[in-house]
């Protein structure tokens, strides 16, 4: 016979063992009586019992009994206030609007929402239905992906939505804030495994972008991100007319500004290695050949006022790749895996890489993303490898200079102040 059973570490709430869904057991004129609170998840329960208890000692103390039950709440409408205040959230006790890039994220996956949950209400938001949701997003997402990761980045935003709402009073709690993920980091491709695993490595595929004059700008970013480490949209930023260290690519001495696309930036600059400035030397020589007017370090094609397109490097990798050019996957991101490689094999401590990188996650996200490092290098007996071949004839654009009518050299420019 089905029936209530107390739940085990927690006050007053019981379970039923058919429906699974949770009461509170309450003293009504004397006598004791089991009232639904709607909900099989626990989370939610026990949110509910402690809201019944701050509402009974408040009573006891004389305050204002609380304001009558709230009009039941569509998500759509959740989702409309929540664009209205531009995506705005409370964090360490202020209030907060997201950067560009996390508004975007924020803009793009509301109408997703709205177009999924359209006519249903807030109260409705049950685990089966979220299982539904991530069903109906691993039809929409591009080939390849299970959708895990999409649901929860867009689950994300309909609970920071709701906590909005509950601040503007319209909810009294989030259904959804202690709720299950879809995505297992375990189960995520790590960063090392599209990178590089040696110098050769990284100048055989940049000499092969550069083979054909229309991949020579990703050739040259390709050589860029696995020197520096940087992500994809702050090397593209990067401009020769820059003035000052608020403009990225502004050059003091042997430090870069750039612009991190982590709004918590930590380190702002780019250290200039001595085999980075060789680098850098090599492209302001090919930029003079080809690009003489543009003031962007990575310009675009076809007549572009502006840099190149952010996924166009990963894009030309990936068909190389599928045409046999390339023997294993490469991205651009994976530049930064070949950087945290050469740092590791000369034995400087991950915390000091993380820093470089801007890695706002520290330690625990730079091994997530890169493995763990033998433990003899870090005892100064790894490979020391470096970026640049040992011989310039092994440079990536050594033919293409030759073909340019231009000197292979290791010139380094003149420091600015």
């Amino acid at each position: 016979m089905k029936k209530l059973i107390k739940v085990s570490g927690e006050r007053m709430l019981y379970q039923h063992t058919g429906s699974k869904m949770f009461y509170i057991r309450i003293c009504t004129d004397g006598r004791d009586t089991y009232q639904s609170l709607e909900t099989t998840r626990k989370a939610i329960a026990t949110d509910l019992r402690n809201a019944y208890e701050r509402k009974q000692s408040e009573a006891k103390l004389g305050v204002e009994p609380a304001k009558e039950k709230l009009p039941r709440l569509k998500i759509t409408d959740a989702l409309s206030t929540y664009e209205e205040a531009e995506f705005a959230s409370i964090r360490r006790g202020k209030m907060r609007k997201p950067g560009e890039k996390h508004s975007r994220t924020e803009a793009d996956a509301v109408p997703r929402l709205e177009e999924f949950f359209e006519g249903k209400y807030v109260d409705e938001l049950a685990p089966a239905l979220l299982d539904k949701y991530h069903a109906w997003r691993k039809k929409n997402v591009k080939a390849g992906s299970d959708g895990a990761r999409t649901t929860d980045l867009e689950l994300n935003t309909l609970s920071k939505a709701l906590d909005w709402n509950v601040r503007q009073e319209k909810l009294i709690i989030n259904p959804i804030s202690k709720r299950d993920r879809y995505y297992s980091p375990s189960e995520a491709r790590k960063t090392k495994e599209v990178a590089c695993s040696s110098t050769e490595e990284v100048h055989t595929v940049a000499g092969l972008l550069f083979e054909d004059k229309r991949s020579e700008v990703i050739g040259w970013q390709f050589l860029w991100e696995n020197f520096f480490g940087m992500r994809t949209g702050e090397t593209l930023a990067l401009r020769r007319d820059a003035k000052d260290t608020e403009q990225p690519g502004f050059i003091q001495r042997d430090s870069m500004y750039v612009r991190r696309a982590e709004k918590n930036a930590d380190n702002p600059c780019i250290y200039l290695h001595p085999d980075g400035q060789v680098l850098l030397a090599a492209m302001d020589a090919w930029s003079k050949k080809r690009y003489p007017d543009t003031p962007w370090y990575f310009p675009g094609g076809r007549g572009s006022s502006d840099h190149v397109g952010v996924g166009v490097l990963t894009q030309r990798l990936e068909l190389m790749f599928k045409d046999g050019r390339l023997t294993k996957k490469l991205t651009s991101h994976g530049g930064r895996g070949f950087y945290v490689l050469v740092n590791r094999s000369n034995g400087v401590h991950d915390s000091q890489t993380a820093a470089e990188l801007n890695q706002v996650g520290g330690l625990e996200t730079l091994r997530e993303s890169y493995g763990v490092i033998p433990q003899h290098w870090l005892h100064g007996k790894g490979p020391k490898l470096k970026w640049l071949p040992a011989e310039k004839k092994d440079y990536a654009w050594a033919k293409l200079f030759t073909k340019l009518g231009l000197k292979v050299g290791d010139e380094v420019p003149a420091p600015s102040v």
